[in-house]
């Protein structure tokens, strides 16, 4: 059951990460709505949160999101699960509320956007513009490893039955996919290395390893694009 918890948890990571990624590259502004569909070409093909948008319990997530707001996690999951996961575990995300609460209103949501036809010559973007467009999503790329390396703490953990002690960058990278940069590298987008290992975080923590932060030389190097709250629970 733990299993499955931490699992859950590692769908709202690729799901947080997706937004953030989908409003970046499709200049989706703050608390705008985004649908599971549009998020999910982030999503690996033929994955059970790709193909059916469900929890491992098979309970469906949402199928909004607000830009800027963690996803939920399903209610009905999160109560098959405390035995084994309270608050604490699940954080940053919260418990989302019962299907069916009376008063609930769908939300507005507004069509893909369309991409442009091949012909077609699209204004120029400003190269300042570009530039910062380029940094953020190289941010975004950088905080996606960083909740992978968590997830996967987490599952070694669990796998292994350990409590205490640490885990190896190398040992991890059975949860990454094989030829991603970051298993083949060991590097952020910008080529500064991750922490050869991580402290593994207490159970039922809330945080993650002291060990996981942000490569101090990408943080000034993207510190005009993002601000400390960006990084978090990483800084």
């Amino acid at each position: 059951m733990r299993t499955l918890a931490t699992q859950l948890k590692n769908d709202l990571r690729l799901i947080d990460a997706a937004i953030d990624q989908y409003s970046i590259e499709f200049s989706i502004a703050l608390k705008q709505p985004v649908t599971l569909e549009q998020i999910s070409r982030y999503f690996k093909p033929g994955t059970r949160l790709a193909d059916r948008g469900a929890d491992p319990l098979g309970t469906p997530y949402s199928k909004s999101f607000t830009v800027g707001v963690s996803p939920e996690v399903p209610a009905a999951s999160a109560a098959a699960l405390k035995a084994v996961a309270d608050s604490k575990f699940w954080a940053p995300f919260e418990v989302g509320p019962a299907v069916g609460l009376a008063g609930a209103q769908p939300a507005k949501i507004p069509p893909m956007p369309p991409r442009e036809p091949a012909s077609a010559s699209p204004a120029p973007m400003p190269a300042a513009a570009f530039d910062r467009a380029r940094m953020r999503s190289i941010a975004t790329s950088i905080k996606n490893d960083l909740r992978l390396i968590d997830g996967a703490i987490d599952q070694y953990a669990i796998e292994f039955n350990l409590a205490t002690g640490s885990v190896r960058f190398e040992q991890l990278k059975q949860y990454f996919r094989a030829d991603s940069k970051l298993a083949v590298t060991a590097a952020d987008a910008l080529g500064n290395k991750y922490p050869d290992s991580f402290r593994i975080p207490a159970a039922g923590a809330s945080t993650s390893s002291p060990d996981l932060r942000v490569p101090a030389a990408s943080r000034a190097a993207l510190a005009d694009v993002v601000d400390n709250a960006f990084w978090s629970p990483f800084q």
